[in-house]
């Protein structure tokens, strides 16, 4: 468990520490600093866009999930009227 922690450690120095990542090539520190800015800020806006995508598709997921469950119930209940009365609901719906 230890060794997995350290490894975690190093991984998060590697990526998030200017001065071990690749990044330490260049010469001027704030050069890093607002590459390190600009490259959290297109992770979070991708993060959020992820995000947001599962909110949409989520509803658009419990959209389709509540036709299929009013399918099923509009075919049983036909299927049950039909076994119950015979063609009787039928010929009546078809006379209106």
């Amino acid at each position: 468990m230890k060794e997995f922690g350290l490894w975690m450690y190093d991984n998060y120095e590697y990526i998030f520490n200017h001065n071990k990542n690749p990044l330490r090539h260049l010469p001027d520190p704030m050069a890093r600093m607002w590459i390190m800015v600009v490259l959290s800020w297109m992770w979070s806006v991708t993060f959020g866009c992820l995000i947001l995508g599962n909110v949409i598709f989520a509803g658009l997921s419990m959209a389709a999930h509540f036709l299929l469950l009013c399918m099923v119930t509009l075919t049983v209940s036909i299927f049950w009227q039909a076994e119950r009365d015979g063609d009787v609901w039928l010929l009546q719906l078809r006379k209106k």
